[in-house]
C-alpha cells in the first residue's frame, strides 16, 4: 500500500512541476504540488493519527472533486444552438491578459467560440467583460473588442464594461451598463471555459438571468489544475458569496 501511495505522490509531484514549467501556474497547480508532498509524507510516517487524518482529508477532497466534476458536466455544452436562438445577447467572461494587452490562451478560446456563434446568429448582440489588472496596460474587454473586430465582427454589435475584476463583477457591471442604456435582458448565451462554467452559471442566475452555457474546451493537461482551483472557488461562491 505504501509503495502505491509513494508512486502516486511522485507522479503528482512530477505533474505539478511540468505544469509550472510550461506556464500553468495557478492555485490548482500549487494544490497538486502540496498534495504530492503530503501524500508522500503520509506513506512514511509511523504516526497513525497523522496518517489517517491525511488519508481522510484526501478522501473527502476527492469526493467533493467528483461531485464538482458532475456539476461541471451538467453545465457544460460545447455547442448550444437552441440557446443561441433563444438569447438576445452573447456574453463573454474574462480570463486575464498576458503581456499586458494580449488575450490569454483561454481568452482566445472563449473569443473564438463566441465569434463562431456571433457569425452564425447575427441577431445576437455581443457583450464583452473584463477590467484592467495591475499588470495589464488595457482593460480585458478592450482586448476582446480588438480581437473581435480583427475577426470580422461589426463594432456596432459590441457593448462592453471595463471595470470588473471578478466573475461576479462581470455580470453585475454588465447589467449596470445595459440598464444605463435602458436595455433589459433575460436570456443570454454565456461563454466561458468549461471548468469555469458551473460558477459562472450560479452567479448569472443569482442576478436573475437565464444563462444558456456555451463552453470553450480546456486542453487536457491544464484541465485538472483548473478544476481543482475552481472546485474551491465554487464552494466559496455557493456557500458564502451568494448567501
Amino acid at each position: 500500500m505504501n509503495i502505491l501511495i509513494r508512486s502516486i505522490s511522485i507522479l503528482m509531484f512530477i505533474y505539478s512541476i511540468i505544469l509550472i514549467i510550461i506556464g500553468i501556474r495557478n492555485f490548482g497547480s500549487i494544490i497538486i504540488l502540496i498534495f504530492s508532498i503530503l501524500l508522500y509524507f503520509s506513506a512514511y510516517t509511523n504516526n497513525l493519527k497523522i496518517k489517517y487524518t491525511l488519508y481522510s482529508f484526501f478522501i473527502v477532497y476527492i469526493i467533493f472533486l467528483l461531485i464538482f466534476i458532475g456539476i461541471l458536466y451538467k453545465n457544460t455544452k460545447y455547442e448550444n444552438n437552441e440557446g443561441a436562438k433563444n438569447s438576445s445577447f452573447i456574453v463573454i467572461l474574462g480570463s486575464g491578459l498576458k503581456n499586458g494587452d494580449q488575450l490569454s490562451k483561454e481568452g482566445k478560446k472563449r473569443s473564438n467560440k463566441a465569434i463562431e456563434y456571433s457569425k452564425k446568429y447575427p441577431h445576437l448582440k455581443i457583450f464583452l467583460t473584463g477590467g484592467q489588472g495591475i499588470d495589464e496596460t488595457i482593460p480585458e474587454s478592450i482586448a476582446f473588442k480588438n480581437y473581435f473586430i480583427q475577426n470580422g465582427i461589426d463594432v456596432d454589435r459590441i457593448l462592453l464594461e471595463d471595470k470588473s475584476t471578478s466573475t461576479d463583477e462581470n455580470i453585475k457591471f454588465m447589467l449596470e451598463t445595459l440598464s444605463a442604456k435602458d436595455i433589459k435582458i433575460k436570456n443570454i448565451l454565456l461563454v466561458t471555459s468549461d471548468f469555469h462554467m458551473p460558477r459562472a452559471v450560479i452567479i448569472t442566475k443569482h442576478y436573475g438571468l437565464t444563462p444558456f452555457p456555451l463552453s470553450s474546451k480546456t486542453r487536457l493537461l491544464a484541465f485538472l489544475p483548473n478544476i481543482m482551483r475552481e472546485e474551491l472557488a465554487y464552494v466559496k461562491t455557493y456557500f458564502l458569496d451568494l448567501r
